[in-house]
């Protein structure tokens, strides 16, 4: 598929714009596409982490291996945090 810009150059980019609730889909070449998006690095809450896979594993719906990987997930997480700041288990 071509680029929708300039129509000379492979689209390679798809750009999705959502505006009041209409979707508008552009494919367009890595040249007149947007420049990459620099994101600064990821720094987690564990205590955010944390609760957000309590409530995970809250669910009835979450197999048996899955509920398991997320208590090991949790428990290295606690590890992390100062006793303070620990939510309950």
């Amino acid at each position: 598929m071509l680029c929708e810009v300039c129509g000379e150059r492979e689209a390679t980019i798809h750009l999705t714009t959502i505006a009041d609730s209409t979707a508008t889909i552009q494919y367009v070449c890595d040249v007149c596409g947007p420049e990459p998006l620099e994101l600064p690095p990821y720094e987690s809450d564990p205590a955010f982490e944390i609760a957000s896979l309590q409530r995970l594993i809250e669910r009835n719906d979450v197999p048996d291996p899955v509920r398991k990987a997320v208590l090991e997930q949790i428990e290295r997480l606690r590890k992390r945090l100062p006793p303070d700041d620990l939510p309950a288990a």
